[in-house]
């Protein structure tokens, strides 16, 4: 697979690099992980915490356009969670409009952004 640095040229953010675009297709958990996995040279999932910081500073155009205008379907953006409420099902996800943490289900498609650790 070629490097996710060729396909969306990462933006540094302090300590960490953020890929310019989210990935061409959502993706369920299971194929976030498998794609993680593939691309690797330290390429992850955000944390919530940054999830949320870089959507705040979407606005300002700094980390690239998150699609928070995109249609009712393409409104969350995995994170690097654990279990949501304590159920297996369920994964934290960081809802776009109103910048609050979500769960979304394993089996549904949700936006990939990742960055890495520098």
């Amino acid at each position: 697979m070629e490097g996710l640095e060729s396909l969306y040229p990462p933006i540094k953010l302090g300590a960490i690099e953020i890929s310019s675009n989210d990935w061409e297709e959502m993706l369920n958990w299971e194929d976030t992980n498998e794609l993680i996995s593939e691309i690797g040279d330290g390429w992850r999932l955000p944390t919530p915490e940054e999830a949320l910081y870089f959507i705040d500073l979407s606005s300002n155009l700094e980390v690239g356009k998150f699609d928070r205008y995109g249609n009712n379907d393409r409104r969350g953006y995995w994170t690097q969670s654990e279990d949501f409420q304590g159920t297996t099902q369920l994964r934290t996800g960081v809802y776009i409009d109103h910048k609050y943490l979500y769960g979304y289900n394993t089996a549904n498609p949700c936006l990939v952004r990742l960055v890495r650790d520098i």
